[in-house]
């Protein structure tokens, strides 16, 4: 793998965990009553969204013998 990859596939990883946070802090919110159901299913759907495109990516890269 060339360093170009393993750093873009640290940087997908640490995406993927950083919208994992969004969502556990989506229920903290929820709970605190800063936000509705209906925004937290709202974007706790569009947080599953990227967090698929993520994984698609890496994926892809990986199937593609890129990485």
């Amino acid at each position: 793998m060339r360093v170009q990859t393993v750093s873009l596939f640290r940087f997908l990883r640490y995406s993927r965990r950083s919208v994992s946070e969004v969502k556990n802090q989506l229920y903290v919110a929820l709970d605190e009553d800063y936000i509705t159901q209906n925004e937290f299913a709202e974007v706790y759907e569009l947080c599953s969204e990227v967090s698929k495109m993520l994984y698609g990516f890496m994926r892809y890269l990986r199937k593609s013998r890129i990485a």
